[in-house]
C-alpha cells in the first residue's frame, strides 16, 4: 500500500487540475477554503460511523459517496448544475 498523502499534498492536486493559473489570488483563497471545508465534512462523517458498523457497511458508504461523486463530476463536465 502506498503511502497516504496529506490534505496538503491533496489540496495542491486539487488546485493544478481545477484552478487555472491565471484565476485571481482571491478565487485560490476561496477554493482552498472549500476544499477543506469538504474534507472537515467528510472527516466528521467518517468519525460518525458506528463501532458497530461492518467493513462490508462501511464499504457500501463508500461505494455511495463514489457514486454520488461520478454523476456530480458528469454534471459538472456537460455543463450542468449541482
Amino acid at each position: 500500500m502506498t503511502q497516504p498523502r496529506t490534505a496538503e499534498q491533496l489540496w495542491r492536486w486539487f488546485q493544478r487540475a481545477s484552478i487555472p493559473s491565471t484565476a485571481p489570488a482571491m478565487q485560490h483563497q476561496e477554493m482552498k477554503k472549500a476544499f477543506y471545508a469538504g474534507m472537515a465534512a467528510l472527516l466528521a462523517e467518517m468519525e460518525n460511523f458506528d463501532e458497530s458498523m461492518t467493513d462490508e457497511a462501511g464499504a457500501d458508504v463508500l461505494e455511495s459517496w463514489k457514486q454520488e461523486l461520478i454523476k456530480a463530476f458528469e454534471s459538472f463536465s456537460v455543463g450542468g448544475r449541482s
